[in-house]
């Protein structure tokens, strides 16, 4: 964690085989929020920085897919009866 501005901002850094920073920004919409996600990392791997050009369609799919899957089990959750849970 490298920033909180509670109920607007949370800045995080990220290391390993993607090092770089991610900022969510929360916004109020009346009864609504909105949540932005700003990504900016670069590959650590040098064979993965040399091959990207090829290995982008590939990246490209894995990312769509995690994306999905992930948007699927929020909304399993959020239309769940979950006030019971710790």
């Amino acid at each position: 964690l490298v920033r909180e501005i509670p109920f607007r901002e949370l800045e995080i850094r990220a290391s390993g085989e993607l090092a770089g920073t991610g900022l969510w920004q929360l916004t109020s919409q009346g009864d609504r929020v909105q949540i932005s996600f700003y990504w900016d990392v670069r590959a650590e791997k040098p064979w993965v920085r040399r091959l990207s050009f090829l290995l982008k369609p590939l990246f490209r799919w894995n990312h769509d897919w995690v994306m999905k899957t992930g948007e699927r089990a929020l909304q399993t959750y959020l239309d769940s009866d979950h006030t019971d849970r710790n």
